[in-house]
């Protein structure tokens, strides 16, 4: 180019600068050289070896999600690679499309659903990978939609970074609900400093519309469910159940900003805590809820922490009862410790610790401890648990299966030693 250069400038010296002539000689040269320039640049642009000329993505609710890409280089195309990333997720799942290696190529990906549980309202952001026989490669634009339950027409509200999806009531019945989510929001971060990110509600109109809506692994008791990975909750709200579905709403947006807030890969947070920290953005406790836990109190058989660290009993009276206690346990933390200390449990979860390092941590209590003080505030004697009815153990039943078992034993090792007995005096 230097060469281009000096070959343009030749003859254009500075003894003849005070010349208009050469001046006007000089400028054109200048000029020429520019437009050489652009010429050679737009040849290089025009040359590059992968085109993407379509990326489109598209589904079947339940069934599948498509991607298709088609592109052409100057060299043969060898490996079409698919990126594909749900919600906020940190990492992206990788697919190689099979292609036909061509300077011109198609490639097509179907990912299956049927043992995937996608629900209504995650965004899915996509993108490819190309390259050809020559080494040469280029990623696709990134590309974005939201997959969503096609069997109904949704309405949208959205409001502090939450959007909230319904299709049957009105756009008062949507704004309620909104209402009732960001409210929740707002609490939990106000008072323990929990980080709202974007998070979206889808709102079925019936229970049915519900449990079709999230798939096989749905009971017929379920009524919510939040799913913190993806960002998203799903919940049965009837527009005549609008007092029920504020509650509602709370609660789960509830479980999915503690649950993004406190996420790890070591472990969850203890079941009371969760479900009471939900309980708590509820409201005040529920009527039902306070006759459950007074009988309780009364009776002196509450269930201890421990037993509701992890699964809730599936007695419909017990479950109350426990969702009751963890609201109560939370709020005896709160107002025993102080808010922040509720907060700081959530931060000191999310490392990963066990129940005990992080309330003791935190609270300087272990489990077993932090449950007296909480039975003494209610005037419930430390004792109680041993009233509980045992859900996690079947000691009963197994120390009367040991003693049958070991009378069995004595019987045969009898029946042993007279049969023996009897072989000995045959011999002699």
């Amino acid at each position: 180019m230097a060469a281009v250069f000096a070959v343009l400038m030749r003859g254009c010296a500075p003894r003849c600068m005070d010349d208009r002539v050469a001046m006007k000689r000089y400028l054109l040269h200048v000029l020429l050289f520019i437009g050489l320039l652009a010429g050679l640049a737009a040849t290089v642009q025009a040359q590059e070896p992968i085109t993407i000329e379509r990326s489109d993505a598209g589904y079947t609710f339940q069934k599948e999600v498509r991607f298709s890409l088609q592109a052409s280089g100057n060299i043969t195309i060898t490996q079409a690679t698919l990126h594909f990333r749900l919600a906020d997720q940190p990492a992206s799942n990788l697919a190689d499309a099979a292609i036909t290696p061509h300077r011109s190529i198609k490639a097509e990906y179907a990912w299956r659903l049927v043992d995937e549980e996608l629900p209504s309202g995650t965004v899915v952001t996509y993108w490819w990978t190309v390259e050809d026989a020559a080494g040469n490669k280029i990623d696709s634009e990134r590309r974005s939609f939201t997959y969503e339950d096609t069997r109904f027409t949704w309405k949208k509200l959205s409001r502090d970074d939450v959007t909230l999806a319904w299709y049957r009531g009105d756009d008062a019945f949507g704004r309620d609900l909104l209402d009732a989510a960001t409210s929740a929001a707002q609490r939990l971060m106000q008072e323990f400093s929990v980080e709202r990110k974007p998070a979206a509600i889808y709102v079925y109109g019936n229970y049915n519309d519900l449990r079709s809506g999230i798939g096989e692994s749905a009971q017929e008791w379920t009524g919510g469910r939040a799913y913190p990975e993806f960002g998203v909750v799903l919940i049965g709200v009837p527009t005549n159940q609008l007092a029920f579905g504020r509650r509602a709403v709370a609660h789960e947006f509830a479980h999915l900003i503690v649950h993004r807030a406190t996420s790890n890969p070591f472990g969850d947070l203890p079941r009371w805590l969760d479900e009471g920290l939900a309980m708590w953005t509820e409201g005040d406790l529920d009527s039902t809820y306070k006759a459950a836990l007074n009988r309780a109190v009364r009776s002196n058989r509450l269930l201890s922490l421990q037993t509701l660290a992890s699964n809730f009993p599936a007695d419909a009276q017990q479950a109350t009862l426990a969702y009751a206690e963890s609201y109560s346990a939370v709020v005896y933390i709160r107002d025993q410790f102080g808010a922040q200390k509720v907060g700081d449990l959530l931060t000191t979860f999310k490392e990963g610790t066990t129940d005990d390092t992080a309330l003791q941590k935190v609270l300087g209590l272990t489990t077993d401890e932090l449950d007296a003080r909480w039975r003494a505030s209610l005037g419930v004697g430390a004792d109680s648990s041993s009233q509980e009815p045992d859900l996690t153990d079947s000691f009963a039943p197994r120390r009367m299966l040991l003693v049958i078992g070991m009378g069995l034993l004595a019987g045969a090792a009898v029946v042993f030693v007279a049969l023996v007995a009897v072989v000995i005096r045959i011999r002699a």
